[in-house]
């Protein structure tokens, strides 16, 4: 029955964070159509997608300490104990390179981590085909 919880999670923290990425997306080309500058439109556009992704990651370690902390999901071949930063640590790695470490879970929290790791990998390519195509169509290049 944990499944049908594990899978409920994943889908609605990833429906989370695409809603947020797409409205933090709409903000950060809000905000930077009045740079003239190629080199200033570009570093905030950089630097607003790093602190999109921060703030996602965040989001996931919660999610993550929520469903092993308060729900008592499973996947750890030891018993470990968790804090905050290994929360941010598991989320920063699945997210960022499709849950590729050495100690990954097993069972229903190796699933979360798994789907998280396909909504990072979603995100982030996202975010770069936004960055191309903020600037392919700018009027900016030549700057």
């Amino acid at each position: 029955m944990l499944i049908f919880t594990t899978i409920g999670i994943a889908f609605s923290s990833a429906l989370v964070s695409i809603i947020f990425h797409y409205w933090a997306l709409r903000s950060v080309t809000h905000h930077t159509k009045r740079f003239s500058s190629h080199f200033l439109m570009s570093t905030t556009v950089v630097l607003c997608l790093f602190v999109i992704h921060i703030i996602e990651i965040i989001w996931f370690s919660g999610v993550l300490s929520f469903a092993y902390n308060g729900i008592g999901l499973e996947g750890f071949v030891k018993p470990v104990s968790l804090n905050g930063t290994d929360f941010i640590q598991i989320a920063a790695l699945s997210f960022t390179t499709l849950g590729g470490f050495s100690t990954a879970p097993k069972e229903e929290l190796g699933l979360l981590i798994a789907l998280i790791s396909l909504t990072g990998f979603m995100m982030l390519t996202w975010s770069a085909t936004y960055y191309y195509n903020i600037f392919s169509n700018s009027d900016l290049r030549n700057d």
